[in-house]
């Protein structure tokens, strides 16, 4: 026999055997009863897709473990009986392939139908919780079910060799433009809902203030309305009305809102105009005071500070425009009445009060007893 027809590790066994003899050496019986004993074991079967994962993985150990004890089989192989058992063997183990292979495709494709499935419930459960807002349970959602999902997808690509992960590439690029589009979906909802509960917090602080000022705004009116009356009651409820309709347009943006607390919302709107309604009987408009003459009247601080100032002025409150707060310089004394003919005076009077009930509807309709009342003192002018 010439040495070079040997392989490498039947020469290697050989010249073991001439050191230490046979004694510790497997042979080929043994390896190729060790072989077939595990060929010949049932491959693992499951119905459960939850369990499908587990048996391709399982079926690719037992691969590996049947072809490496093949491989000894053959190493093992000298005279022609061994290789006539050896090639025996091999057919069996072509068999066995063909079967796992057929096998493993099954539970491949199966599970991949599974998560397919699943994903239309975790994608008509996710549409759920973002249409009705819940952004503490769909943050868990897509912490839980949504991972443990995603995960599964990538478990099943891992488990594939080279060859399978071509086969089935279609299907995992289905699966990822699936996931890819509904965390787009979980994303946004989260950044929304986060941005509109800001909105909601912030519209909690407006209409706490908004409250605030309205109460303040009624106790005032209620002490001047208590004064006798006089060029400084005039002026007080001059002011007053001023403040008001500086916040019209905040009541107008208020009224169109959809929110859920919309009744309290309409309550306070509906408070805001009862109060315009009540500074209007005194027929006193904004602006019928000039501004820019100095009082002529030394009030006391408590009776020239209105409670309603800081409220007004807050950043958080929205101002249209600047208002003159209740400590600014106002002549009670009207300059120049004195030059004004009865006639004259009754007519920008009229004129007065026609521009300040036009800009009221401005922002929209009104309720209407506000603007029944808007007719009746329109009438009586």
């Amino acid at each position: 026999m010439v040495i070079s027809d040997l392989a490498i590790s039947q020469r290697l066994r050989q010249f073991r055997r001439q050191l230490v003899g046979f004694a510790d050496e497997n042979t080929f019986d043994g390896a190729a009863q060790k072989f077939e004993s595990l060929i010949t074991n049932d491959l693992p079967t499951a119905d459960d897709p939850l369990q499908f994962l587990a048996i391709i993985l399982e079926l690719k150990k037992l691969e590996e473990v049947e072809t490496k004890a093949f491989e000894d089989v053959n190493e093992l192989a000298f005279t022609d009986q061994e290789k006539a058992e050896r090639d025996r063997l091999a057919t069996l183990y072509d068999l066995r392939q063909e079967e796992r292979k057929r096998l493993t495709l099954g539970y491949m494709y199966s599970y991949h139908d599974y998560l397919n499935a699943l994903f239309r419930y975790l994608e008509e459960k996710a549409v759920q919780l973002i249409n009705n807002r819940s952004l503490e349970e769909l943050q868990a959602f897509s912490d839980g079910e949504w991972k443990r999902w995603k995960e599964a997808v990538g478990e099943l690509e891992s488990v594939l060799d080279a060859s399978m992960r071509v086969r089935f590439r279609p299907e995992f690029a289905d699966l990822q433009r699936k996931a890819f589009s509904l965390d787009s979906k979980i994303a946004r909802s989260i950044a929304n809902s986060a941005k509109y509960r800001r909105h909601e917090e912030k519209l909690a602080i407006k209409l706490t203030q908004f409250e605030a000022w309205l109460k303040a705004m009624e106790d005032d009116l209620n002490m001047v309305e208590s004064m006798p009356e006089s060029d400084e009651q005039t002026a007080r409820l001059a002011q007053l009305l001023s403040n008001c309709m500086s916040h019209q347009r905040l009541v107008s943006k208020l009224e169109r809102l959809s929110v859920p607390n919309r009744d309290h919302i309409a309550h306070l709107c509906q408070k805001y105009y009862e109060i315009v309604s009540r500074l209007k009987r005194y027929n006193i408009e904004e602006g019928s005071l000039p501004l820019h003459v100095r009082t002529l009247i030394q009030a006391t601080p408590s009776q020239s500070q209105l409670s309603i100032s800081s409220l007004a002025s807050s950043e958080v409150m929205e101002r249209p425009e600047s208002v003159q707060s209740a400590t600014s310089s106002v002549d009670i004394a009207v300059a120049g009445a004195e030059s004004e003919t009865p006639l004259e005076k009754s007519i920008n009077k009229i004129r007065r009060r026609l521009h300040l009930l036009i800009q009221s509807y401005n922002e929209g309709p009104k309720p209407l007893p506000i603007a029944t009342n808007d007719y009746n003192l329109l009438s009586v002018s």
